[in-house]
């Protein structure tokens, strides 16, 4: 959860309609979850408080179940930045691992990808965002190994 201005901010974490269990570790602003599985699954929210007011923001976690095993898929999306202001361009790369030469698909979920979103390889570029480009993206990757997304 990325902060700005003055002064020191209270940050805290919590996952709507649950807790926080013993594999979410909270840092300062930073939250991580450790040997993450289906069941972190669930909206996340970052509540800010600081001498002006309070501010939040959420993340919607989706870790799907392997049919072997209950253990995180091996494709994951970092962003160029945790969040961006209309105007400004991010960029999402889906990191694949253990896969040579998978192919690599972006979508929304019941929305087209947009003029401003470019696509080259495994990264999905947003130029000049509008609140129209909030919500879901998804990476899906298929290879031999099989298909795999992540969101």
């Amino acid at each position: 959860c990325v902060t700005a201005g003055h002064g020191q901010p209270t940050v805290t974490w919590y996952k709507l309609g649950g807790t926080l269990s013993a594999n979410h570790q909270v840092s300062g602003s930073r939250l991580r979850i450790i040997k993450a599985s289906s069941a972190d699954s669930g909206e996340y929210i970052c509540h800010v408080s600081h001498g002006s007011g309070v501010l939040q923001a959420s993340i919607t976690v989706s870790i799907e179940r392997t049919i072997s095993s209950d253990i995180a898929l091996p494709v994951r999306i970092e962003a160029s930045s945790n969040s961006v202001t209309e105007g400004q361009t991010i960029e999402l790369n889906c990191i694949v691992a253990g896969h040579s030469q998978p192919t690599v698909m972006w979508y929304r979920p019941g929305n087209a990808l947009s003029s401003n979103h470019q696509v080259s390889g495994s990264r999905l570029r947003i130029v000049q965002a509008t609140p129209a480009d909030s919500g879901e993206y998804v990476c899906r990757v298929s290879s031999s190994a099989g298909t795999h997304e992540s969101s």
